[in-house]
């Protein structure tokens, strides 16, 4: 699909009337709310409900997976604002990109290249096209979105290539994309943070330019990372270790990506790293961020005890869901007006 100022009609309309839905069964609930809530909200756990109607006895083949992962996510997405462009970009020899620049924006701004997750084997620039048209219009800033690679059909590490390529093209191209060439970061949920990590740790292997600054959501750090979240999270949300390996099964035969288990921060720019309750990656995350700020790195560590991954395409119908992206954002737009490259 082609880049487009306006928001497909189709997903409008989706979007306005799982609201609807949502907005009426608020209004039914509200005399038969319990006095302890369960720890998910109502609404995510009606999401989880209607993601449950399509489970089969074995994941679907990655094909009809896009396809329902496109399917299960962009109906709860938050609204997506109008931008003052749209543009579709092709890295020579390498990934296409999707450029948001939302409206009022001065030049030369700040720009996150995106990574969209979906475990290396799944999401595209439709899947995350509504987020990254928020979070461009919420924190004032160029979103600049990867469609990199996927397993199985091309194994890591083509997806890092990508990523790398990306950042790179953004950066050599920034005068002509109105872009400050200095406030250019890197970021994503989900597998695509762990791309943006890995542009952080393998810069100085590909003498190249480290990001500016991370953005990092419910980020995994090893495919055979053991934690306890993995072991707790096996059934009934949408990631849950199953899942995992099935990403995993599908990442077999190529390179094995790195671990960030042991990786050397110290150099790391400053970096917003958040993790939910609810999710099999919660405990990586965590240490994670313990990792980043004992190297000293400067890292803001929001936790969501109440939420689960992929919380972010449900800010449309989840209260808390929403209220969590917009602190995301406005992390995200410090991050960006903040940051400078060291000379």
């Amino acid at each position: 699909m082609p880049a487009s100022l306006q928001v497909p009609v189709s997903h409008r309309t989706a979007r306005k009337l799982t609201r609807a839905v949502f907005r009426l069964m608020a209004f039914l609930r509200r005399k038969e709310e319990m006095a302890e809530e369960p720890a998910l909200p109502w609404q995510v756990r009606v999401i989880l409900k209607i993601v449950g109607l399509f489970e089969t006895p074995q994941l679907p083949p990655p094909g009809k997976m896009r396809k329902l992962y496109r399917l299960l996510t962009i109906p709860y997405h938050l609204s997506s604002p109008r931008m003052a462009e749209v543009t579709d970009h092709g890295v020579p020899d390498g990934p296409k990109l999707r450029l948001y620049r939302p409206a009022g924006l001065g030049e030369p701004a700040a720009a996150l290249v995106y990574f969209h997750g979906g475990g290396g084997v799944v999401g595209d620039l439709e899947s995350h096209d509504p987020l990254c048209r928020y979070l461009a219009a919420k924190a004032g800033i160029v979103v600049v979105s990867v469609d990199y690679r996927l397993c199985p059909e091309h194994k890591f590490p083509a997806q890092i290539e990508d990523a790398a390529a990306a950042l790179e093209w953004t950066r050599a191209n920034a005068d002509m994309l109105g872009l400050d060439a200095a406030r250019i970061g890197a970021g994503g949920d989900s597998a695509g943070a762990y791309l943006a990590l890995l542009l952080a740790c393998q810069s100085g292997e590909r003498n190249a330019d480290c990001p500016n600054f991370l953005w990092l959501v419910y980020p995994f750090t090893s495919l055979d990372a053991d934690t306890p979240s993995r072991r707790e999270f096996t059934e009934g949300l949408i990631l849950t270790t199953p899942v995992l390996d099935y990403f995993k099964s599908h990442a077999e035969g190529g390179a094995v990506p790195p671990s960030l288990e042991d990786q050397d921060f110290a150099a790391f720019p400053p970096a917003l790293l958040v993790t939910a309750g609810f999710d099999p990656l919660r405990d990586e995350g965590r240490a994670l961020a313990v990792q980043m700020k004992s190297a000293g790195v400067q890292v803001t560590h929001l936790h969501y005890p109440r939420l689960l991954h992929e919380f972010v395409s449900m800010g449309g119908v989840a209260p808390e869901a929403r209220a969590a992206l917009d602190a995301a954002a406005a992390e995200l737009k410090l991050l960006a007006a903040t940051t400078t490259i060291e000379s």
